[in-house]
Protein backbone atom coordinates (compact mmCIF):
# COMPACT_ATOMS: atom_id res chain seq x y z
CA UNK A 1 0.00 0.00 0.00
CA UNK A 2 1.49 3.41 -0.97
CA UNK A 3 2.16 6.07 1.60
CA UNK A 4 -0.34 8.94 1.88
CA UNK A 5 2.14 11.35 0.28
CA UNK A 6 2.83 8.99 -2.61
CA UNK A 7 -0.86 8.36 -3.21
CA UNK A 8 -1.57 12.09 -3.16
CA UNK A 9 1.25 13.03 -5.55
CA UNK A 10 1.04 10.17 -8.06
CA UNK A 11 -2.67 9.46 -8.52
CA UNK A 12 -3.66 10.09 -12.14
CA UNK A 13 -6.97 10.55 -13.88
CA UNK A 14 -7.30 6.86 -14.72
CA UNK A 15 -6.76 5.84 -11.07
CA UNK A 16 -9.95 7.51 -9.87
CA UNK A 17 -13.40 6.00 -9.58
CA UNK A 18 -15.91 6.52 -12.37
CA UNK A 19 -17.76 9.24 -10.44
CA UNK A 20 -14.51 11.08 -9.68
CA UNK A 21 -13.41 10.83 -13.32
CA UNK A 22 -16.70 12.38 -14.42
CA UNK A 23 -16.23 15.26 -11.98
CA UNK A 24 -12.60 15.72 -13.07
CA UNK A 25 -13.61 15.68 -16.74
CA UNK A 26 -16.22 18.36 -16.08
CA UNK A 27 -13.63 20.43 -14.20
CA UNK A 28 -11.10 20.01 -17.01
CA UNK A 29 -13.60 21.04 -19.68
CA UNK A 30 -14.86 23.98 -17.63
CA UNK A 31 -11.34 25.25 -17.00
CA UNK A 32 -10.47 24.86 -20.68
CA UNK A 33 -13.51 26.87 -21.82
CA UNK A 34 -13.00 29.55 -19.15
CA UNK A 35 -9.28 29.67 -19.90
CA UNK A 36 -9.79 30.22 -23.62
CA UNK A 37 -12.41 32.92 -23.06
CA UNK A 38 -10.51 34.75 -20.30
CA UNK A 39 -7.24 34.50 -22.25
CA UNK A 40 -8.86 36.13 -25.29
CA UNK A 41 -10.45 38.87 -23.17
CA UNK A 42 -7.20 39.36 -21.27
CA UNK A 43 -5.17 39.73 -24.45
CA UNK A 44 -7.60 42.38 -25.71
CA UNK A 45 -7.36 44.27 -22.42
CA UNK A 46 -3.54 44.04 -22.34
CA UNK A 47 -3.16 45.19 -25.96
CA UNK A 48 -5.32 48.22 -25.21
CA UNK A 49 -3.17 49.31 -22.30
CA UNK A 50 -5.01 47.54 -19.49
CA UNK A 51 -3.74 45.23 -16.77
CA UNK A 52 -2.45 41.70 -17.19
CA UNK A 53 -4.61 39.93 -14.61
CA UNK A 54 -7.07 38.40 -17.06
CA UNK A 55 -4.26 37.31 -19.36
CA UNK A 56 -2.56 35.49 -16.48
CA UNK A 57 -5.88 34.09 -15.26
CA UNK A 58 -6.60 32.61 -18.69
CA UNK A 59 -3.22 30.89 -18.77
CA UNK A 60 -3.74 29.47 -15.29
CA UNK A 61 -7.24 28.16 -16.12
CA UNK A 62 -5.75 26.36 -19.13
CA UNK A 63 -2.89 25.02 -17.01
CA UNK A 64 -5.40 23.47 -14.60
CA UNK A 65 -7.18 21.76 -17.48
CA UNK A 66 -3.95 20.37 -18.95
CA UNK A 67 -2.72 19.13 -15.56
CA UNK A 68 -5.97 17.29 -14.90
CA UNK A 69 -5.62 15.29 -18.11
CA UNK A 70 -1.88 14.76 -18.61
CA UNK A 71 -0.26 14.97 -15.12
CA UNK A 72 -0.90 13.60 -11.65
CA UNK A 73 -4.17 15.25 -10.75
CA UNK A 74 -2.74 16.88 -7.63
CA UNK A 75 -0.49 18.96 -9.91
CA UNK A 76 -3.60 20.89 -11.00
CA UNK A 77 -3.84 22.31 -7.48
CA UNK A 78 -0.71 24.40 -8.15
CA UNK A 79 -2.07 26.64 -10.94
CA UNK A 80 -5.51 26.60 -9.30
CA UNK A 81 -3.98 27.84 -6.03
CA UNK A 82 -1.88 30.47 -7.79
CA UNK A 83 -5.00 31.70 -9.60
CA UNK A 84 -6.94 31.98 -6.32
CA UNK A 85 -4.13 33.90 -4.59
CA UNK A 86 -3.65 36.13 -7.63
CA UNK A 87 -7.38 36.87 -7.77
CA UNK A 88 -7.51 37.78 -4.07
CA UNK A 89 -4.50 40.10 -4.47
CA UNK A 90 -5.92 41.70 -7.61
CA UNK A 91 -9.31 42.14 -5.93
CA UNK A 92 -7.85 43.82 -2.86
CA UNK A 93 -5.74 46.16 -5.01
CA UNK A 94 -8.76 47.16 -7.07
CA UNK A 95 -10.94 47.61 -3.98
CA UNK A 96 -8.27 49.69 -2.24
CA UNK A 97 -8.20 51.90 -5.34
CA UNK A 98 -11.90 52.52 -4.80
CA UNK A 99 -11.24 53.66 -1.21
CA UNK A 100 -12.72 50.54 0.41
CA UNK A 101 -16.39 51.24 -0.17
CA UNK A 102 -18.83 49.84 2.38
CA UNK A 103 -19.74 46.88 0.16
CA UNK A 104 -16.13 45.82 -0.49
CA UNK A 105 -16.50 42.31 1.08
CA UNK A 106 -19.24 41.50 -1.43
CA UNK A 107 -17.09 42.92 -4.22
CA UNK A 108 -14.21 40.67 -3.20
CA UNK A 109 -16.48 37.65 -2.84
CA UNK A 110 -17.80 38.17 -6.35
CA UNK A 111 -14.28 38.30 -7.76
CA UNK A 112 -13.01 35.13 -6.07
CA UNK A 113 -16.19 33.04 -6.37
CA UNK A 114 -15.25 31.14 -9.54
CA UNK A 115 -11.53 30.54 -8.79
CA UNK A 116 -12.40 29.66 -5.20
CA UNK A 117 -15.13 27.20 -6.17
CA UNK A 118 -12.83 25.59 -8.75
CA UNK A 119 -10.02 25.17 -6.24
CA UNK A 120 -12.34 23.79 -3.55
CA UNK A 121 -13.97 21.27 -5.91
CA UNK A 122 -10.60 20.17 -7.25
CA UNK A 123 -9.12 19.81 -3.76
CA UNK A 124 -12.05 17.69 -2.59
CA UNK A 125 -11.83 15.34 -5.56
CA UNK A 126 -8.04 15.04 -5.36
CA UNK A 127 -7.99 14.29 -1.65
CA UNK A 128 -10.93 11.90 -1.94
CA UNK A 129 -9.41 10.04 -4.88
CA UNK A 130 -5.98 9.77 -3.28
CA UNK A 131 -7.43 8.54 0.01
CA UNK A 132 -9.41 5.92 -1.92
CA UNK A 133 -6.23 3.88 -2.32
CA UNK A 134 -5.50 3.92 1.41
CA UNK A 135 -8.79 3.72 3.25
CA UNK A 136 -10.38 0.54 4.61
CA UNK A 137 -13.53 -0.74 2.91
CA UNK A 138 -15.87 0.46 5.66
CA UNK A 139 -14.63 4.06 5.50
CA UNK A 140 -16.23 5.02 2.17
CA UNK A 141 -19.85 4.32 3.19
CA UNK A 142 -19.20 6.05 6.50
CA UNK A 143 -17.77 9.09 4.72
CA UNK A 144 -20.73 9.28 2.35
CA UNK A 145 -23.03 9.04 5.35
CA UNK A 146 -21.20 11.91 7.03
CA UNK A 147 -21.46 14.03 3.88
CA UNK A 148 -25.19 13.27 3.64
CA UNK A 149 -25.66 14.22 7.30
CA UNK A 150 -23.84 17.54 6.80
CA UNK A 151 -25.94 18.35 3.74
CA UNK A 152 -29.13 17.46 5.61
CA UNK A 153 -28.24 19.61 8.62
CA UNK A 154 -27.24 22.52 6.37
CA UNK A 155 -30.50 22.20 4.44
CA UNK A 156 -32.56 22.17 7.63
CA UNK A 157 -30.67 25.18 8.95
CA UNK A 158 -31.31 27.16 5.77
CA UNK A 159 -34.99 26.16 5.83
CA UNK A 160 -35.35 27.38 9.42
CA UNK A 161 -33.70 30.78 8.93
CA UNK A 162 -34.95 31.50 5.42
CA UNK A 163 -37.01 34.67 5.33
CA UNK A 164 -40.67 34.01 4.62
CA UNK A 165 -42.97 36.67 3.15
CA UNK A 166 -45.52 38.11 5.54
CA UNK A 167 -48.37 40.48 5.04
CA UNK A 168 -47.82 44.02 6.38
CA UNK A 169 -50.66 43.51 8.87
CA UNK A 170 -48.92 40.46 10.32
CA UNK A 171 -45.48 42.05 10.54
CA UNK A 172 -46.37 45.55 11.70
CA UNK A 173 -48.89 46.21 14.45
CA UNK A 174 -49.17 49.85 13.39
CA UNK A 175 -50.20 48.81 9.89
CA UNK A 176 -53.28 47.01 11.16
CA UNK A 177 -55.00 50.32 11.85
CA UNK A 178 -54.17 51.79 8.45
CA UNK A 179 -56.73 51.13 5.74
CA UNK A 180 -56.32 53.99 3.26
CA UNK A 181 -53.73 55.30 0.82
CA UNK A 182 -51.94 58.57 0.32
CA UNK A 183 -53.85 61.45 -1.22
CA UNK A 184 -53.06 62.36 -4.81
CA UNK A 185 -50.71 65.17 -3.73
CA UNK A 186 -48.47 63.17 -1.37
CA UNK A 187 -46.04 60.26 -1.29
CA UNK A 188 -45.15 59.84 2.35
CA UNK A 189 -43.24 56.54 2.44
CA UNK A 190 -40.84 54.51 0.32
CA UNK A 191 -43.73 52.34 -0.85
CA UNK A 192 -46.15 55.23 -1.10
CA UNK A 193 -47.94 54.44 2.16
CA UNK A 194 -47.26 52.64 5.45
CA UNK A 195 -48.59 49.48 3.78
CA UNK A 196 -46.13 49.78 0.90
CA UNK A 197 -48.96 49.62 -1.64
CA UNK A 198 -47.09 51.78 -4.21
CA UNK A 199 -50.44 53.24 -5.27
CA UNK A 200 -51.54 56.80 -5.85
CA UNK A 201 -55.03 58.01 -6.75
CA UNK A 202 -53.51 60.77 -8.92
CA UNK A 203 -55.26 60.82 -12.31
CA UNK A 204 -53.95 63.94 -14.06
CA UNK A 205 -51.21 61.95 -15.85
CA UNK A 206 -52.21 58.85 -17.78
CA UNK A 207 -51.34 56.99 -20.98
CA UNK A 208 -53.04 59.56 -23.15
CA UNK A 209 -50.91 62.52 -22.09
CA UNK A 210 -47.67 61.12 -20.66
CA UNK A 211 -45.92 61.69 -24.00
CA UNK A 212 -46.65 65.41 -23.66
CA UNK A 213 -44.70 65.84 -20.41
CA UNK A 214 -41.72 68.19 -20.52
CA UNK A 215 -39.00 68.97 -18.01
CA UNK A 216 -39.77 72.07 -15.97
CA UNK A 217 -37.06 71.93 -13.31
CA UNK A 218 -34.04 69.97 -12.13
CA UNK A 219 -31.65 70.15 -9.17
CA UNK A 220 -27.91 69.55 -8.92
CA UNK A 221 -26.93 68.36 -5.43
CA UNK A 222 -23.21 68.82 -5.97
CA UNK A 223 -22.57 65.46 -4.30
CA UNK A 224 -19.74 64.26 -6.56
CA UNK A 225 -17.17 61.49 -6.16
CA UNK A 226 -13.76 62.28 -4.73
CA UNK A 227 -11.91 60.77 -7.70
CA UNK A 228 -12.62 59.16 -11.06
CA UNK A 229 -12.14 55.62 -9.66
CA UNK A 230 -15.27 55.84 -7.53
CA UNK A 231 -18.62 55.74 -9.29
CA UNK A 232 -22.07 56.06 -7.78
CA UNK A 233 -25.45 57.44 -8.70
CA UNK A 234 -28.65 58.58 -7.02
CA UNK A 235 -31.11 55.68 -6.89
CA UNK A 236 -33.82 56.32 -4.34
CA UNK A 237 -37.54 57.02 -4.09
CA UNK A 238 -38.14 60.66 -3.09
CA UNK A 239 -40.82 61.50 -0.54
CA UNK A 240 -43.34 64.28 -1.14
CA UNK A 241 -44.86 65.55 2.12
CA UNK A 242 -46.78 68.78 2.67
CA UNK A 243 -45.49 70.36 -0.51
CA UNK A 244 -41.85 69.46 0.08
CA UNK A 245 -39.75 66.92 -1.82
CA UNK A 246 -37.20 64.91 0.20
CA UNK A 247 -34.45 62.81 -1.41
CA UNK A 248 -31.06 61.37 -0.49
CA UNK A 249 -27.92 62.13 -2.44
CA UNK A 250 -25.62 59.25 -3.51
CA UNK A 251 -23.54 59.55 -0.33
CA UNK A 252 -26.60 60.12 1.92
CA UNK A 253 -26.01 63.83 2.43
Amino acid sequence: MPSPATAFLTTRFSDYSMLSRIVLAILALTNAVLGAAVLWIGSEIAMNGGGFYFLAAGVLFLAVSVALVFAPVAAALIPAGILLVLTIAWGLIEIAGNDWLVSWPFDLLGRIAVPGAMFAALAIVVVWGSARQLQPIWLRPAAWGAVAAVVLVAGLGIALVWERPMSPEASDANAQSFTGHNPADAWTAFGGSPLGARYTPAVQIDRSNISELTEVWRIQTGDMTENDRIHYSAQNTPLYVEGRLFACTPSNK
